[in-house]
């Protein structure tokens, strides 16, 4: 059995060594631990209910391999996702989650999330979605009111990441001898050579510290510089946005990427600005407002309304609206309003 070892050395020289990383990882308490986060919100299926009835001896097992270096990912299922764009998610199977929650709790988090540069955003606590936002709003705020703003994404980023670049990259954040054949053991567990899957955490992590040296670049070239996943925004002159978006190009072209053509804009800031599903308008007084796209207005409706069609029992719809009540509160007041007339509309017992 591995050794149950989880103090790590406060030494930074002795951080990242093979003894204290594996036996860490694949010790039993942090395998359990790991599995107390993974059936949160799965735990009534089936074939969970059954993992746990036995976790202490299939983790007792399961530790034994990882630290052997016996272990070997499974290559998982894939599912269609509709909303809110179309989308083939590759699913992994519940064994193979433990080691790999064990994996990011235990070493990607104190390790490497440290090292990402403080303009990047996604998958990270307190780096989501709003905080995304709220940095946005501030670099419009600041900006001149005669500066440019650059919108650009990666074409099908996920689906277009090489496995051997990926791994390459990894490794001058990953040293340590036993950590390096663990991740390369998932990473090449997707299928081909190209593509990983947005199933896992630990493939989502993976697409944000891909580009983290982009990050530090561009940042240290200006400050007003956003990336969430493969989403960017520059806040400048019209001649520094495209001195950006030459470097981001080019970048890109060393890991095997290509940048979106039709979602590559340089526009004015006094101009609507769209960015994670809301439009940004920066006014000459320096006031900024903030709108839900239409598209995903009228997304939510359609949903809504499917919802009726189907009787969806009313305190799951309450579940759902309040969230997207949640989310609507960082635009406009109006868009709001409409949406809960629409909502009332259909469920009148809602108020």
């Amino acid at each position: 059995m591995p050794k149950l070892n989880n103090e790590r050395s406060p030494c930074p020289v002795e951080r990242q060594n093979e003894a204290t990383v594996r036996d860490t990882v694949c010790a039993l308490t942090s395998l359990y631990e790991a599995n107390r986060r993974c059936k949160r919100e799965i735990g009534y299926k089936n074939s969970v209910s059954r993992f746990n009835s036995l976790i202490l001896s299939k983790g007792y097992k399961l530790g034994i391999e990882c630290a052997n270096r016996e272990y070997e990912t499974g290559k998982g299922g894939k599912m269609e996702v509709t909303y809110p764009k179309h989308r083939v998610v590759q699913t992994t199977f519940y064994r193979d989650r433990l080691p790999q929650t064990s994996f990011i709790l235990n070493f990607f988090y104190p390790e490497i999330v440290p090292k990402l540069s403080q303009n990047s955003h996604a998958c990270v606590k307190g780096r989501g979605v709003d905080a995304a936002r709220n940095q946005f709003k501030e670099m419009l705020r600041n900006a001149s009111p005669d500066a440019y703003c650059l919108k650009t994404d990666i074409s099908n980023y996920f689906g277009s990441i090489d496995h051997f670049t990926l791994i390459r990259e990894m490794f001058f954040y990953i040293h340590d001898a036993w950590a390096k054949w663990f991740y390369a053991n998932v990473i090449m567990a997707n299928e081909g050579f190209v593509g990983i899957g947005l199933g896992s955490e630990i493939h989502q992590l993976s697409a944000v510290v891909f580009l983290n040296h982009l990050d530090q670049i561009v940042s240290f070239y200006n400050d007003n510089y956003e990336r969430y996943m493969d989403d960017f925004v520059f806040v400048g002159t019209k001649h520094e946005c495209e001195i950006v978006a030459s470097f981001i190009e080019s970048y890109l072209k060393r890991l095997k990427l290509k940048i979106s053509k039709k979602k590559t804009f340089i526009q004015p800031i006094t101009k609507p600005v769209k960015f994670l599903g809301f439009s940004f308008l920066r006014h000459s007084t320096g006031k900024v407002t903030i709108k839900r796209l239409k598209c995903r207005l009228n997304d939510e409706r359609r949903r809504l309304k499917k919802m009726k069609q189907n009787n969806i029992p009313l305190d799951r719809v309450k579940e759902h609206y309040n969230s997207v009540r949640a989310l609507m509160r960082h635009g406009n007041r109006s868009d709001l309003m409409q949406l809960d007339r629409y909502v009332r509309s259909l469920w009148p017992e809602i108020k």
